[in-house]
């Protein structure tokens, strides 16, 4: 992707440093879009050339196709013992270690409607996702619940199996969209990013297409917004400034703290 000002990170010239980092999908409740942000985080780490996997305990979620990046993780549940049982709860200790042993970004999306309780956290902690060289929380919020509340129930099942998050995003769609409490939440480094509303059109081109780095980039205008001149973009285009504005605010809240710069 090209354009005027840089909007990713220069493949030739940066990796990730050594050591393992995860990004941590924390939005507990459907129609907040954390599935779509960990492809958003996903997306902008292809288009930057940092390899990374999208780890995923959401089993029967449709994603955008990314081929072996993508992990199922199964969870043990009340019907799962014995031998099984020990198996889903390490199902992600393989997944740690080609992720810290080849440096990629593992992204891990939950499945929507969890407890403190849940046996996804259990996995994390057997894990020792805690034990991670740094932790970003992707916190999607919604503008018809008050963002305190919006922001503690994301944290806090986290917070209570002893992850501590060294940055975050807050993600919430504007152009209205209210400031998030970042005083009120435990994470050192955090930022926030506020895109333009997607249109149903684009969110289907989304679901449809794994394809978006291969788009020809002289097709879209540099716009902002989704019109041009009073005509509507097409999907493809909308998505396509979706994730410029996507690398800038994850590369510079994710990306560029874990990057370190290779010498010509």
């Amino acid at each position: 992707m090209e354009e005027k000002s840089t909007t990713s990170i220069n493949t030739s010239t940066h990796r990730l440093i050594p050591g393992l980092h995860v990004a941590l999908v924390t939005n507990p409740l459907e129609g907040y879009g954390g599935s779509l942000f960990a492809w958003e985080v996903y997306q902008v780490c292809r288009l930057s050339g940092l390899p990374a996997i999208f780890a995923t305990f959401a089993q029967g979620r449709r994603y955008p196709e990314i081929g072996p990046d993508l992990r199922r993780l199964p969870v043990p549940d009340a019907e799962t013992d014995g031998q099984s049982g020990i198996e889903n709860l390490g199902s992600l200790l393989p997944i740690i270690k080609e992720a810290e042993a080849e440096k990629k970004l593992l992204i891990i999306d939950m499945k929507t409607g969890f407890s403190p309780r849940d046996p996804m956290l259990e996995v994390l902690d057997y894990c020792g996702i805690s034990q991670a060289t740094t932790i970003a929380a992707l916190i999607p919020i919604r503008q018809d619940l008050p963002n305190i509340f919006s922001a503690t129930m994301a944290c806090e099942p986290f917070q209570s199996i002893g992850i501590s998050f060294a940055r975050g995003l807050f993600r919430t769609w504007g152009p209205h969209a209210g400031c998030a409490p970042l005083r009120l939440l435990n994470v050192p480094l955090i930022e926030s990013w506020v895109p333009k509303y997607l249109s149903q059109g684009a969110l289907a081109f989304i679901r449809n297409s794994g394809q978006v780095a291969e788009l020809p980039p002289d097709l879209f205008p540099a716009l902002s917004g989704s019109r041009n001149g009073g005509h509507l973009l097409k999907p493809s285009e909308e998505v396509r400034l979706h994730v410029m504005s996507a690398s800038r605010a994850i590369h510079a809240a994710i990306l560029a703290p874990i990057c370190e710069f290779l010498p010509q």
